[in-house]
């Protein structure tokens, strides 16, 4: 029979874990906002492409995530640099050691940290908007949530990560105080955005964005609304 600490305990858990879903959403919202702006920004005929692009990087994105994302993400640490356990949610913590164990919370966190994942691979889904097939962005977004992202968010969201804030030896922090990225800015958007800053960088402009004088022509873009 449960104690009333326990009880606690598990409403503890329970409602930590809502919390913790209830953020996961909003930043899952992220998609949408950056479908509308993308779906904004390039011609009618691409609009479908777009829109295709924003709900394959979430799906491929998750079976990325599971894989081996979340392992290689918050698995137990290797030399500050990257996780070795946890692949495909098999994980003490996501299934427990009894049958009592409530392990909800563990599991809204790994949507959490997948809908920041997803997040930072969308971002590229903008910067290489009608250049990239199809099929080369669903690669990306499996690379990017598979091994690229999440080993960037080790290095500063895990406990052991070399960049971490929350380092057990005060001596190995770096710069003395470590990171501390609360909700992203660096691991998720800048790892998006220097995803992006590669793309475009092999792919070049759109055809028709230059004339051989360097001149720059006006794109067609669908709607400012949505921008």
């Amino acid at each position: 029979m449960d104690t009333p600490e326990t009880s606690v305990a598990d409403v503890a858990v329970a409602v930590d874990s809502l919390w913790v879903l209830l953020g996961a959403s909003m930043v899952f919202f992220m998609q949408a906002g950056f479908a509308m702006l993308e779906a904004g920004s390039v011609s009618i005929k691409n609009t479908k492409n777009i829109l295709i692009k924003n709900i394959g990087d979430s799906a491929m994105g998750a079976i990325g995530w599971w894989l081996f994302g979340n392992g290689l993400a918050f698995g137990k640490d290797s030399g500050g640099f990257l996780g070795t356990t946890g692949f495909a949610l098999k994980d003490e913590s996501m299934f427990g050691t009894t049958s009592g164990d409530f392990v909800s919370l563990s599991y809204a966190n790994w949507i959490f940290q997948w809908a920041f994942a997803a997040s930072a691979t969308t971002i590229v889904s903008g910067a290489m908007a009608e250049r990239a097939t199809f099929g080369a962005y669903v690669l990306h977004s499996f690379l990017i949530t598979s091994f690229i992202y999440p080993i960037v968010a080790h290095w500063a969201w895990s406990d052991g990560g070399w960049a971490s804030a929350r380092l057990a030896d005060d001596d190995d922090l770096l710069f003395g105080c470590g990171v501390t990225d609360f909700a992203g800015s660096g691991v998720v958007h800048m790892t998006g955005g220097m995803a992006a800053l590669m793309g475009i960088f092999i792919l070049g402009p759109r055809v028709g964005r230059f004339n051989e004088d360097g001149s720059s022509n006006t794109m067609p873009q669908q709607s400012a609304v949505l921008q």
